[in-house]
């Protein structure tokens, strides 16, 4: 994954970074500590493939975005966009050509805090 960051025409610093879709690994405490024996596992059944029990959760995109996009965060962190799909060569483009890629971008909506 390749990041920059750069200073816009406003004076507004972002930074640049691309997101392709894939396993989101889980960080943190496992919610199950050893076997559950309550839990059948069948015949040909390997635990350490199980996704529940290695910590992967799946995430599903939608369909234009499951080629991945590029990702844009002002240094505030007051605003997020996402271009997509990810431009050719976003690394090594001049400035004002990123720029204009963030600036077209889709503005992504603040998350929800749950209480």
């Amino acid at each position: 994954m390749a990041h920059r960051t750069f200073t816009d025409s406003q004076g507004v610093e972002w930074e640049a970074w691309d997101v392709v879709p894939g396993r989101m690994q889980v960080g943190g405490r496992e919610r199950r500590f050893g076997l559950d024996r309550r839990v059948y596992n069948p015949p040909g059944f390997d635990p350490d493939q199980d996704r529940r029990r290695r910590g992967d959760r799946r995430t599903s995109v939608s369909d234009c975005l499951k080629n991945g996009w590029l990702a844009f965060r002002s240094a505030q962190g007051t605003e997020r966009r996402r271009c997509f799909p990810i431009p050719d060569g976003w690394e090594f483009l001049p400035v004002k050509d990123l720029e204009r890629y963030c600036r077209e971008a889709s503005v992504v909506p603040a998350a929800r805090r749950s209480i």
